[in-house]
């Protein structure tokens, strides 16, 4: 699945997560807060932001070929 992070400054960034439950694991502590550490938010571990300036994110539909 890809989602788009939108941080508080605007700048937008395109990730993929296996699922929502996922990415919320990675931004969420126990007290259902967000961070306020910084965290990776790909794979590759090249992407690391504060979770607590995210100001939106947003599942992307993925388009196939119906025909």
């Amino acid at each position: 699945m890809k989602f788009k992070i939108t941080m508080a400054s605007g700048k937008e960034y395109i990730i993929h997560s296996q699922s929502f439950a996922a990415l919320e694991e990675e931004l969420i502590n126990p007290d259902q807060d967000l961070k306020n550490s910084l965290v990776y938010l790909d794979r590759e571990q090249t992407l690391k932001v504060n979770p607590s300036h995210i100001s939106c994110v947003e599942k992307l539909v993925e388009q196939t070929n119906g025909k």
